[in-house]
């Protein structure tokens, strides 16, 4: 039966990333402001490709689709029909 064994190095640099991204997520967590939804996003779309399960992606990923959520409910009732104006001016 083959099997794939990771080598320790590679074990490493995961763990490595994972550890790095954890404390991007805390440090943005603590943050005494609300972070942008683009720093969510930033965050989610470096930690899915992170081969080690993180405990707090899956929460991320639900945050930013809440935020995506509600900046479009806001859009649709805020802006007219074919305005070139963002909804945050």
């Amino acid at each position: 039966v083959p099997v794939y064994l990771p080598n320790v190095s590679a074990l490493k640099e995961s763990l490595r990333k994972a550890k790095e991204w954890s404390d991007k997520v805390d440090q943005v967590q603590n943050d005494e402001y609300y972070p942008y939804l683009d720093v969510l996003e930033t965050l989610v779309m470096r930690g899915r490709p992170i081969p080690v399960r993180l405990e707090q992606l899956p929460q991320m990923e639900s945050q930013v689709a809440a935020a995506r959520a509600w900046r479009d409910r806001a859009a649709r009732t805020f802006l007219k029909k074919n305005s070139q104006t963002p909804l945050l001016e």
